[in-house]
């Protein structure tokens, strides 16, 4: 892997390579960059399915960052209003430090990641109708139907409109190829999935104290 440009911000050409190992050197690379600038901006083009997102934000926080991650995905979801899946389940994930664990929240955008609709289709179980559609976009409890036809966004249009936004920054920013076109996880492993990541560490010191920081995350916590 190599980074292409940096400043506040870098550019990481991941070379096609496992998604683990090229978002850890992107989120270390946020971190130094975060605390030199303040704030440090790393997007990743040209790599693969990264795992949980919480895992490079829980770095950031342990780093005495507030860290955001993100990543486009193959298609998956089928957004609001629509007949056919076209956004990937693009997770949105934000960590912050406090006086014990950190507080960590990491979400896909649709009702559940595709990894559970796999899961029961592998178990042989049913899932609720709220988690997806088959391929004629209505309603299922069939996996094997929903992994045909799609997950549902979050909360309607809203979880389509934040999968647009992440898409927006992530594939869009970096150059990479549009979810829409790259190679699926679970089902493509034939060519390059040129999978897009965003990584944003904030140094907190840049702003207030670190221990006031987690003495007010204790007050609003508790």
């Amino acid at each position: 892997m190599r980074w292409v440009y940096e400043r506040a911000s870098a550019l990481v050409n991941g070379d096609n390579g496992l998604g683990v190992p090229v978002s850890t050197y992107a989120t270390r690379l946020a971190i130094r960059l975060a605390r030199e600038q303040g704030i440090g901006t790393v997007g990743v083009h040209n790599s693969n399915h990264f795992g949980m997102a919480a895992d490079y934000a829980l770095q950031m926080a342990d780093a005495a960052c507030l860290g955001i991650v993100t990543t486009n995905s193959s298609p998956a979801m089928v957004p609001w209003g629509a007949a056919k899946k076209f956004l990937g389940t693009n997770p949105v994930c934000f960590g912050a430090p406090t006086h014990g664990a950190p507080l960590i929240l990491d979400m896909a955008t649709s009702v559940v990641a595709m990894g559970h609709v796999v899961l029961a289709e592998k178990r042989g179980q049913s899932i609720p109708d709220s988690w997806a559609v088959g391929p004629d976009g209505l309603p299922t409890t069939d996996p094997t139907r929903a992994r045909q036809g799609g997950a549902r966004p979050l909360a309607d249009y809203k979880g389509s409109g934040l999968a647009l936004m992440v898409e927006v920054f992530t594939s869009l920013l970096t150059g990479a190829t549009l979810g829409v076109h790259a190679a699926g996880f679970f089902s493509d492993m034939t060519r390059p999935a040129d999978v897009a990541h965003l990584f944003i560490a904030i140094d907190i010191e840049a702003f207030v104290g670190l221990e006031s920081f987690k003495e007010r995350m204790q007050s609003l916590l508790t």
